[in-house]
């Protein structure tokens, strides 16, 4: 996360959480206030807490989501109890093999 000094205040983010589905501010469970950032390279917007981060006061302009910090980075590829396999992520991945949906932000 950036410094205090860079960080913004905390406007809310127009849209809604990829996870939750909820507006920034607040969720559907408990409607507890909670923080959402976007991401400064594909524009995902998630829950803070929602995503696993620390709960923070303001917004990030420098948050970068998982996968988008992927990129560039050697990965894991092998399954459990097999060869250590590895690989460069060169792109931004936009599919988890895991994951049944096909629609929204599956890949964060």
């Amino acid at each position: 996360m950036s410094s205090n000094a860079e960080l913004e205040r905390l406007e809310p983010i127009k849209g809604k959480c990829d996870i939750c589905n909820c507006v920034d501010g607040k969720t559907r469970e408990d409607q507890a206030i909670r923080n959402m950032q976007r991401c400064k390279e594909c524009g995902i917007k998630v829950h803070e807490t929602c995503y696993g981060m620390p709960k923070t006061n303001a917004k990030d302009p420098d948050f970068r989501c998982h996968a988008c910090k992927a990129v560039g980075r050697t990965v894991l590829v092998s399954k459990p109890h097999q060869e250590v396999k590895t690989m460069v992520q060169r792109k931004r991945p936009v599919a988890f093999a895991f994951c049944p949906l096909k629609t929204g932000a599956p890949a964060m």
